[in-house]
């Protein structure tokens, strides 16, 4: 940014609420998990600016408020109860599924004006839809491999990972 240039960015508002449920009971180290959380956006606090050379009013632009919903579960596994875990049935290998889906806000900015060019390249769009899945094994206290996917939109996305931890740090 040049010298003498004002800038800030502000985001808007958001205000948030979740659950999570797990069983009571856990046999052997084997759990399951569900959570979900509402999201709202109030994306209506954005304020489009006036642009030099565009002949259109920045209050023909607005971007609504929004909901956003997710919804996940986790089940854990305990695997080959000796190897590595040195035989402790509090301290097995994992494997973990986890799934998810989440209700996306368009957060797109909605021309309400009356000419029609501005209105096709800014029109009213839907959330998206979202569906997540994940998987990870490994050792409890040594080492662990995850992998996530996400699907939906218009686009996809794959993650992977690998935890490491010196066993001797920590119990």
């Amino acid at each position: 940014i040049d010298e003498g240039t004002r800038f800030g960015v502000r985001s808007p508002d958001v205000f948030s609420a979740g659950v999570a449920w797990q069983p009571e009971k856990v046999r052997r180290a084997g759990t399951f998990l569900l959570s979900g959380q509402v999201d709202y956006l109030r994306l209506g606090q954005i304020e489009p600016a006036a642009v030099p050379g565009l002949p259109f009013p920045a209050s023909d632009y607005r971007a609504g408020d929004s909901l956003e919903l997710r919804v996940g579960g986790e089940m854990t596994f305990p695997f080959l109860t000796t190897w590595a875990a040195r035989g402790s049935p509090w301290r097995p290998n994992r494997l973990q599924l986890r799934a998810g889906w989440h209700r996306q806000a368009s957060g797109s900015l909605v021309y309400e004006g009356t000419d029609p060019g501005q209105r096709s390249l800014f029109p009213q769009s839907d959330s998206r839809q979202l569906v997540s899945a994940g998987v990870s094994v490994g050792a409890t206290t040594i080492w662990r491999v995850s992998s996530g996917f996400r699907f939906g939109g218009d686009d996809w996305l794959a993650v992977a990972g690998l935890t490491i931890r010196y066993p001797g740090l920590f119990p």
